[in-house]
């Protein structure tokens, strides 16, 4: 696993509001290896919900909702490194994160 909380209904209104394809972050759970990745969850303030960071891909391959992403996921073990895109900001950035244990 990754170490992240999502939800696919949240994810598609927020694509809708945003005109972003991907995975919304909406939770890193402590510990895991999102946080040591540095990966940034969504926000809720007085305005609404402010994205955090949106995973766009896993290894080069595109990811539009959270059962993608963990349908991709499955072609891994635990402790495998897998290469996410995603989004922060206006900026799109890769990062590498090494897969752990799920509970």
């Amino acid at each position: 696993m990754l170490g992240i909380d999502g939800d696919d209904d949240i994810n598609d209104r927020l694509k809708r509001a945003t005109g972003i394809e991907g995975v919304f972050v909406l939770r890193v759970l402590p510990g895991s290896a999102a946080e040591r990745a540095g990966l940034i969850p969504a926000q809720r303030t007085r305005r609404g919900v402010v994205p955090g960071d949106i995973i766009t891909a896993l290894n080069g391959k595109p990811v539009a909702r959270l059962g993608d992403l963990l349908a991709r996921l499955d072609d891994f073990r635990v402790d495998q490194s897998v290469e996410l895109t995603l989004k922060r900001g206006a900026q799109e950035r890769s990062l590498q994160l090494q897969l752990q244990a799920g509970n």
